[in-house]
């Protein structure tokens, strides 16, 4: 008695939601709070001060930019300002801290919606020059005057990858975005594509993944989790780059995008793909999909088995589910290569039918003796047998209870032949 076999699923738009799932709860509660991670505003902000996410930041007061490797330990501004100072390395960095314009940050007066415009200050616009009227007195009269009110915000920068506030109503960005739309002089029917593909402004080790699609967020975290346990660092100026790429390509998952080859940031890529592909490949998943890792199956991590040539999807899902049937049935270290063979051997049929039907194939109810007589005047391939018999090949297709086609190990015995009594 024989059973019939399980069709595998056709592939399905639903593959993509089911990577972000599993990637979603592969992700461990204490890894977010390593990185510091904002659902609401899709941002990662990890310590400077960690081992593996972290960043040297420069020794000046107010400075949040990557410091040189050096005992100053300065960023290139401000040791270029050190510099032309005069001063001895401790007078500098004992002297005001420096003033940064329009970096991230609210008003500090209570329940304002404003950004700062001075990191010095940390008042918006508005409330500075009203603390300049004033004379500039102690922080806790200047909240208490009655004069000094909360004022409503202008909404967030219309750039997709920025959390920062519009600074005024004037214009529809924050302070950075506004400068790089003059510069870059971009017309206006091209407004949208511009602010869904610019990035965010870099402050410090802050990451934005805001614009992004959720299975490449899923992805960017999960990836950060696996290299910090193998104790692999991640520099925050090679993940804004590949961010940058991800947005900019408007990919939908991290094996799509493109970084230039032979670069820190490709070999990053290319460790991330691994870790990736490691973590989503599951029997169920690849069953989904027409390139299998069948590391899922425990047949060789980054051994891949191919079902693109096959052009009609019967045929696909007809040949995944012999492969998956005849997986436990062999042995030895070079299973997916014997699998492969038969799939190289299919193609040929394949190819076939998309020459001699004008539905390239694609029903399989409307397939008959006379597809089997074209292919066997096809030239044969290099898989086919030098005997004379042009049906000669390792793989065949024969009439199957499950989809009508199955692949089979025997070779094909052409169409019935009245002088053989078959």
């Amino acid at each position: 008695m024989t059973t019939a076999l399980r069709l595998v699923p056709a592939p399905a738009s639903d593959l993509l939601p089911a990577r972000t799932k599993r990637l979603r709860a592969l992700i461990r509660p204490e890894t977010l709070d390593v990185l510091h991670w904002d659902e609401k505003s899709r941002i990662l902000r990890p310590s400077p001060d960690h081992p593996f996410l972290g960043m040297h930041i420069c020794a000046r007061s107010g400075c949040w930019a990557a410091a040189r490797k050096t005992e100053l330990g300065l960023c290139s501004a401000c040791r270029s300002v050190w510099k032309r100072s005069g001063k001895t390395p401790e007078d500098f960095l004992a002297s005001e801290p420096k003033q940064i314009s329009n970096i991230s940050g609210g008003c500090a007066v209570p329940k304002c919606r404003r950004p700062w415009t001075s990191s010095r200050t940390q008042m918006c616009m508005r409330h500075r020059e009203l603390f300049t009227r004033l004379g500039r007195p102690p922080l806790e009269e200047f909240f208490a005057d009655p004069r000094v009110r909360p004022l409503p915000g202008f909404g967030l920068c219309s750039v997709d990858a920025c959390h920062r506030h519009q600074a005024n109503s004037s214009n529809l960005f924050c302070p950075p975005h506004w400068v790089r739309w003059q510069e870059a002089e971009v017309p206006d029917a091209e407004f949208e594509t511009w602010c869904r593909t610019e990035p965010g402004t870099a402050e410090s080790t802050a990451l934005s993944l805001r614009g992004l699609p959720a299975l490449v967020t899923a992805e960017i975290l999960y990836v950060l989790q696996a290299r910090t346990d193998a104790e692999v660092k991640s520099p925050p100026v090679l993940l804004r780059g590949l961010v940058r790429h991800l947005r900019e390509q408007r990919v939908e998952q991290f094996d799509d995008v493109q970084v230039p080859r032979n670069t820190h940031l490709a070999g990053m890529a290319n460790r991330m793909r691994h870790m990736l592909a490691a973590a989503v490949s599951t029997p169920e998943l690849e069953q989904i999909k027409d390139v299998w890792n069948m590391g899922a199956f425990g047949l060789g991590q980054w051994r891949r088995m191919d079902f693109t040539p096959l052009h009609q999807e019967w045929m696909r899902r007809a040949c995944k589910t012999w492969v998956l049937d005849e997986i436990p049935r062999r042995y030895g270290k070079n299973i997916p290569n014997g699998l492969s063979d038969m799939i190289l051997c299919l193609r040929y049929l394949s190819q076939s039918l998309v020459r001699s039907r004008q539905d390239d194939g694609a029903d399989m109810a409307a397939l008959g003796r006379s597809d089997i007589a074209s292919r066997s005047r096809t030239p044969p391939g290099p898989c086919a047998s030098p005997a004379p018999s042009p049906w000669a090949c390792p793989a065949s297709v024969s009439p199957s209870r499950t989809c009508g086609w199955s692949v089979t190990r025997e070779r094909i015995t052409g169409p019935p032949d009245p002088s053989a009594g078959r």
